[in-house]
């Protein structure tokens, strides 16, 4: 018992450790971009976030009890519901000593993407879709308190959507 609450204080402290002056400086940005429909396939919202070498974010998908998970939040009411995002490339999944259980990290550059149902009228030529991921960056000695990373995604004709790794596995089945 007494282990238990030490590993979770330890936990709490290794996550929101206060930043060191000089580390302020944001080690997570983020852009977006709508691909248009094309022939059975809708239009994509594609998020792409790019995380600063030795740091790292938690999945849309970490289990509860951990670190934050990595969270999207969209403004407006152009959608006709609430995208179920993936990402690409997967992440990677390690048990972690400190919170006793499995973890899942993006490093690097992680797109965020989803097909979007426009609400009745909406224009995607005209749409500019505004929102935030909200991540929680963390390197090998601490932990950023999470912060949202805004973004404003238009039409990008020159795009396509990615595909998940679990989707190009899937059409192989």
């Amino acid at each position: 018992m007494h282990k238990r609450m030490a590993l979770l204080a330890a936990a709490l402290v290794f996550c929101f450790a206060p930043v060191a002056h000089g580390q302020e400086e944001d080690v997570v940005s983020a852009k977006a971009w709508i691909t248009p429909a094309q022939g059975d396939q809708a239009a994509h919202l594609v998020i792409e976030v790019e995380v600063a070498e030795g740091w790292h974010i938690y999945s849309l998908t970490q289990p509860k009890g951990g670190p934050s998970r990595t969270k999207i939040r969209l403004k407006g009411e152009s959608l006709a519901k609430e995208p179920a995002f993936k990402a690409a490339p997967k992440a990677a999944t390690a048990f972690n000593e400190v919170f006793q259980l499995d973890v899942e990290e993006h490093e690097g550059k992680v797109l965020f993407f989803a097909p979007v149902e426009l609400a009745a009228g909406v224009d995607v030529t005209k749409l500019k879709l505004e929102g935030s991921v909200n991540a929680q960056a963390c390197n090998a000695k601490t932990c950023l308190i999470p912060k949202n990373y805004a973004f404003t995604a238009t039409l990008d004709a020159s795009k396509k959507p990615p595909k998940a790794e679990e989707e190009k596995k899937d059409e192989k089945k």
